[in-house]
């Protein structure tokens, strides 16, 4: 009878430490991110490979990182991420912290210092000089095109350039679509609109010389989000600019949050992370340039807006 209780204490024991096992063994699965690349799958990502890029103006520097598990000389998709107002490139890299997929993601700084930052106006929407903040805006739009341009034709890349912003870079990323149609293939713009005064015209974009990447398409595909109790940009700038764009030829669509203000609230970050992953992976798809060599959506309170 001993020998009995003894094996029935030791396998109490033995099972006990088995499912302290595998609790710790879930909680640490719980805590690393999964880093995919093509073809390929690694836990534990290391830390983005990051560089900057200091060029003279007009050109725009801008800070490279490369999230996930790839390499710098590798060929990646491009993102093109803007800061709002008042910020800088390496805040908005922490968007892209633990990011599950490697890009080489190009984060350009706003040439001008504003508000204890930089911006790419000294204007915002709300001051009453909407002709002003449009100028700004079309002439660093032009310098982004070239940017983008610049950064696909001499880095190995795939698919076409992903574009987000935020707040003033979120207009900014409005501003490119508007006159550089063929500068990117996806535009995300987060809390954004184009001043009242913005003219619809593609004389810039079709001139000859027009920065543009090869093989993107005519427009890009633009999918926005704002806030409903945004102070800043107000809901009606945003649904002004999408009613716009979708009038002039545009593949837009705006998603609203309820109860969202001026920021990038939890839902729409999450959101919006699942949009650039699946634009991401797109552009793995795609593959290269036909001229290069080779070298689930998040859920959350929201409505959606479609605009005929």
């Amino acid at each position: 009878m001993r020998r009995i209780a003894r094996f029935a204490a030791l396998c109490i024991v033995s099972g006990g430490l088995i499912l302290a096992s595998q609790i710790a063994g879930c909680a640490r699965q719980s805590r690393v991110i999964r880093c995919r690349t093509s073809g390929s799958e690694h836990w534990n990502p290391p830390k983005p490979w990051r560089k900057w890029h200091r060029r003279r103006p007009p050109a725009l520097s801008y800070l490279e990182l490369i999230p996930g598990c790839k390499a710098q000389g590798e060929a990646l998709p491009l993102v093109v991420a803007l800061h709002g107002i008042g910020d800088g490139a390496e805040r908005t890299s922490e968007f892209f912290d633990d990011f599950p997929i490697s890009a080489r993601v190009i984060l350009p700084l706003g040439p001008l210092q504003v508000s204890g930052g930089r911006g790419w106006s000294r204007h915002r929407m709300l001051d009453g000089k909407p002709e002003a903040l449009n100028r700004d805006l079309d002439a660093r739009a032009s310098e982004l095109a070239r940017l983008i341009a610049y950064v696909y034709q001499r880095e190995p890349s795939l698919g076409a350039p992903i574009v987000i912003g935020f707040s003033q870079g979120a207009a900014l990323a409005l501003a490119l679509a508007k006159n550089h149609p063929g500068a990117a293939g996806e535009i995300y713009p987060v809390a954004g609109a184009l001043p009242e005064t913005a003219r619809f015209t593609n004389e810039s974009a079709n001139r000859a010389g027009s920065p543009r990447p090869p093989t993107i398409r005519a427009s890009p595909t633009i999918r926005a989000m704002n806030g409903a109790r945004d102070s800043i940009i107000p809901l009606d700038y945003a649904l002004r600019t999408a009613r716009a764009m979708r009038q002039n030829g545009y593949d837009i669509a705006l998603r609203v949050f309820p109860e969202a203000r001026h920021t990038m609230s939890y839902p729409m970050h999450w959101v919006s992370r699942a949009w650039i992953t699946a634009a991401v992976e797109r552009a793995y798809r795609a593959g290269p340039p036909p001229d290069r060599p080779k070298s689930s959506p998040a859920r959350s309170a929201s409505r959606d807006f479609v605009l005929h």
